[in-house]
C-alpha cells in the first residue's frame, strides 16, 4: 500500500485553517443559504420580513465588503478526521492554532478568547477548541464550526430517564428554546446530540452544526423536522419579535448510550449558521459546500419599510418618557460603546478613585465589540451583543448617568429609570454602514471590549424597554 505523508502539514495545514477562518466568517456555506432563503421567502409577519431583509442585506455587504457577516467571530472549534493510514509529519495543534492566529491577526478578526478566570485575553483566539478522529484510509479533513456565544450560552445538555424517550427530547429541546428567547439571534439552528454519554452528546449536538453539500436524507429526518415545527408554533420570530419562523432547521445526530440513560444535548446556532470543511484529495485542498450562487439571496416579496422616526443624540429624560416598546426608532449622533470587561473595568477604576474617561451623563450606551477595521473602512463587522448579562451593572450606570442601551435579547434593565433598545443581532455588517466615525477613547488594552466613540446616523432600533418599566418581552 501506498502511503501519503503529509511531510509538508505544518505549512499546508496552517495555510488552510487562515483561509478556512476568513473565508467562514465572510461566507455561509450555500447549504445553509438555501435553508434561510427558504424561510425568509415564506415569513408572513410584517416585522420579520423587515428584519429578514435586513439579514440578507448583511450576507451581501459582508461578502461585498470582505468583512464578518457579524463581529463575533467565535471561540474556533476544529473537528478533524485523520485516516490511519497518514504518516503524520509535525506539530497538528500547532499548525491549527498557528492558521488561527495568523487569521486573528492578518484577517481582520475579532480575538474572543480569554482566560476563564483571569479574563485576559489571548488576543489570538488560541488554544482552539480541537476534536480529532481516527478514521479508515488515507484521508485528511478538516472542518471549522466559529461559535458565538450568543448563542452557545443558550445551549444546555440534560440526562434524561429512557422512559421520558421521543417526548421528553422534544420537550427538553423546546424548553430550552423559550428560555432561550431573542438572545441567540433566531432564526436559530439547531444541533441536537442524542445517546452516548454526556461529553458525547454535547459533542454530537455540535458536530451537527456542520454543513456539507451531501444531499442524502437523514437517518432521523422525521424527528428533525418534528422538532423544527414544534419550535416555529413558538412564534419567537426574527428578534424575538414573533413571526413564522424560529427555526431555520435542526440537525440530530446519535450515538450508541447505556440502558439505564438518556443524554441530550442542544447546541442553538445563531441565524448566522457558519461552517466550512476542506479534505486533502490529490496533493491539494478541496473546501466542500463552497458554492456562492446563493450569496445573494433571492426574495420574493417586496421589502417592507416599518415606521420609524428620527431623533437625535443625546437623549434626554423629556425625549426617552415618550418611548413606547415596540417602537422602532433611527438614531442619530454619538454612542459610547462597552462590554463586560469595560463595565467591570471601569466600575473598579471609581471604585479606587481612579478618573472615569468619560461623562456618561445622558448618554447612550451601546453593547457591542467590533472586529477590526480594515484599511479604508471606518470600523469593522459592530452588531450588538446579548444584554441580560449587563444586568450586575444597571443600578451603577444609572447612577453615573447613563440614559439609555442598545443591545439585543432580553433586557438587562428590570426597573425604571433607563431605557433598553435592540437592534438586530448577527447584522454587524449592515449596521458598520449606519457608523459615521469611530474614535477608541479608553481601555485599548482590552481589544474589542475597549471604550470608543461612535458617531452614528439612521442607527434602526426598537424600544424593548421604556422609561416607566414596561418591557415587549416580559
Amino acid at each position: 500500500m501506498e502511503v501519503n505523508k503529509l511531510e509538508f502539514l505544518t505549512n499546508q495545514l496552517t495555510d488552510i485553517v487562515f483561509n478556512l477562518y476568513k473565508r467562514v466568517v465572510i461566507n455561509l456555506p450555500s447549504s445553509y443559504l438555501e435553508k434561510f432563503a427558504d424561510i425568509s421567502n415564506k415569513e408572513t409577519n410584517e416585522t420579520a420580513i423587515f428584519i429578514f431583509d435586513v439579514l440578507k442585506k448583511n450576507i451581501e455587504i459582508a461578502r461585498d465588503k470582505n468583512i464578518p457577516i457579524c463581529q463575533d467571530t467565535g471561540i474556533p472549534v476544529f473537528f478533524i478526521e485523520i485516516g490511519q493510514d497518514l504518516k503524520i509529519i509535525g506539530d497538528i495543534e500547532a499548525a491549527i492554532n498557528d492558521g488561527v492566529k495568523k487569521a486573528c491577526v492578518d484577517g481582520f478578526i475579532r480575538a474572543s478568547v480569554c482566560d476563564p478566570l483571569t479574563r485576559k485575553n489571548t488576543l489570538s483566539n488560541t488554544p482552539s477548541v480541537i476534536h480529532t478522529k481516527l478514521v479508515k484510509g488515507n484521508i485528511f479533513r478538516i472542518s471549522l464550526v466559529p461559535k458565538g456565544c450568543g448563542s452557545e450560552n443558550m445551549s444546555a445538555i440534560s440526562m434524561l430517564s429512557p422512559s421520558q424517550g421521543e417526548e421528553g427530547i422534544i420537550s427538553f429541546i423546546l424548553n430550552q428554546v423559550k428560555k432561550a428567547g431573542p438572545n441567540p439571534c433566531p432564526p436559530m439552528f439547531l444541533g441536537v446530540g442524542i445517546g452516548g454519554t454526556l461529553e458525547e452528546a454535547a459533542m454530537l449536538s455540535k458536530k451537527a452544526l456542520i454543513f456539507d453539500n451531501k444531499k442524502s436524507i437523514s437517518p432521523h429526518f422525521e424527528l428533525e423536522k418534528r422538532i423544527f415545527q414544534e419550535i416555529n408554533k413558538l412564534h419567537i420570530g426574527p428578534m424575538g419579535l414573533g413571526g413564522d419562523y424560529t427555526c431555520s432547521g435542526v440537525k440530530v445526530l446519535t450515538s450508541p448510550c447505556h440502558i439505564a440513560s438518556l443524554p441530550v444535548s442542544v447546541n442553538i446556532q445563531c441565524h448566522a449558521a457558519r461552517s466550512i470543511t476542506a479534505e486533502w484529495k490529490d496533493d491539494k485542498w478541496v473546501i466542500l459546500d463552497d458554492d456562492k450562487s446563493l450569496s445573494v439571496i433571492p426574495s420574493k416579496k417586496m421589502p417592507v419599510s416599518l415606521k420609524m422616526k428620527s431623533i437625535e443624540l443625546p437623549l434626554d429624560l423629556k425625549k426617552l418618557s415618550d418611548f413606547n416598546p415596540g417602537e422602532w426608532v433611527l438614531l442619530s449622533g454619538e454612542l459610547i460603546t462597552a462590554r463586560d470587561q469595560t463595565l467591570m473595568k471601569l466600575f473598579n477604576d471609581m471604585d479606587n478613585n481612579i478618573t472615569i474617561p468619560y461623562d456618561f451623563r445622558n448618554s447612550t450606551i451601546y453593547l457591542t465589540g467590533p472586529s477590526p477595521a480594515q484599511s479604508g473602512n471606518i470600523i469593522g463587522s459592530c452588531g450588538p451583543t446579548s444584554s441580560y448579562r449587563m444586568k450586575p451593572f444597571i443600578e451603577r450606570l444609572i447612577n453615573v448617568g447613563v440614559l439609555s442601551l442598545i443591545g439585543k435579547g432580553f433586557s438587562p434593565v428590570i426597573s425604571k429609570g433607563m431605557v433598553y433598545f435592540a437592534t438586530i443581532g448577527g447584522a454587524g455588517a449592515y449596521l458598520s454602514e449606519k457608523i459615521v466615525s469611530c474614535e477608541t477613547i479608553a481601555y485599548s488594552e482590552l481589544g474589542p471590549e475597549a471604550i470608543l466613540k461612535l458617531q452614528i446616523k439612521d442607527f434602526p432600533v426598537v424600544v424593548i424597554h421604556s422609561l416607566d418599566g414596561r418591557d415587549l418581552y416580559v
